[in-house]
């Protein structure tokens, strides 16, 4: 059996990452406070002292853009800091220990000039750094990596073939019965979708209602779907081999294909979600 890997032909529809940095430092104070959590359980493990100062002197910087909170000392706490921080720590030992990863000084170099090129605060952007004593040691330990972290487990948990086998298997055995005859759409159940390409629709924005389908100007049709359907869809009826997305597995079948309009139907076998693998691997540890 062909292992799944990603490819150029993970289609159809784009999920980016959701740590992928956009500019702007709006996006970066997302990322950071984004998953924190009330109270530490006793079993959160003690962190570096010094590390902990720098990560709460930065949640402090943010804080400070809100209007009308509450002081940052009640919503900030030690135990609500030292846990956010252990879980940070926590990530950047499965990079390393399960995925063989760790982000290098020349990693860091090029995301912390890249954050500086684009931001769009540079004020919140210099005050972070003075926060920081202008220290750009601490500023990569402390600001830039625990952000690169992140991205990058996310990635490869996302494209980690053993981690998902169980979902690929299961995306094979339905595509096996849709090539028996069974309907895509009583093999997929609440799974199934419908998409249609067609020359002469408009774009919308709102999703289409329950069990319509979703309609897409031809021209706006991804080249991923495009190549897909030249190198595996010549024919209503003929079926994808499984697509292997970021958050899922995805089979496509071919219904109808002209010249000003190709439709669609799709089969999503979603992944486990990464933060359901996260929680187990920090109940692992105990934490």
């Amino acid at each position: 059996m062909t292992k799944p890997q990603r490819s150029a032909h993970s289609i159809p529809i784009v999920y980016p990452s959701p740590f992928v940095l956009r500019p702007g430092l709006a996006v970066l104070l997302a990322l950071i406070l984004a998953g924190c959590r009330a109270g530490a359980p006793p079993s959160t493990p003690a962190v570096d002292a010094d590390y902990l100062a720098c990560r709460t002197a930065i949640e402090r910087v943010y804080y400070s853009q809100r209007q009308e909170a509450p002081p940052f000392e009640q919503v900030f706490t030690p135990e609500v800091m030292q846990k956010r921080v252990a879980e940070e720590l926590l990530k950047e030992r499965l990079l390393a220990e399960v995925f063989n990863q760790r982000i290098g000084d020349d990693e860091l170099s090029m995301e912390w000039d890249r954050i500086r090129q684009t931001t769009q605060a540079p004020q919140v952007l210099a005050q972070l750094e003075a926060a920081l004593g202008n220290d750009l040691a601490r500023i990569k330990a402390c600001l830039v990596k625990p952000i690169l972290v992140d991205r990058f487990l996310r990635d490869a948990y996302a494209n980690n073939t053993a981690l998902h086998q169980a979902e690929y298997d299961e995306a094979n055995r339905l595509r096996q019965r849709v090539l028996a005859g069974e309907s895509m759409r009583a093999v997929g159940g609440d799974r199934y979708s419908e998409v249609i390409y067609d020359a002469n629709a408009k774009p919308v924005a709102e999703p289409p209602e329950p069990g319509t389908p979703q309609v897409i100007p031809l021209n706006a049709m991804e080249p991923e779907i495009k190549q897909v359907i030249e190198e595996q869809l010549q024919q209503p009826g003929d079926v994808s081999q499984v697509i292997v997305g970021r958050d899922d597995f995805k089979l496509l079948r071919l219904t109808d294909r002209r010249p000003d309009r190709i439709a669609l139907e799709l089969l999503l076998v979603p992944k486990r979600p990464f933060d359901d693998w996260l929680n187990q691997e920090r109940q692992k540890r105990g934490q």
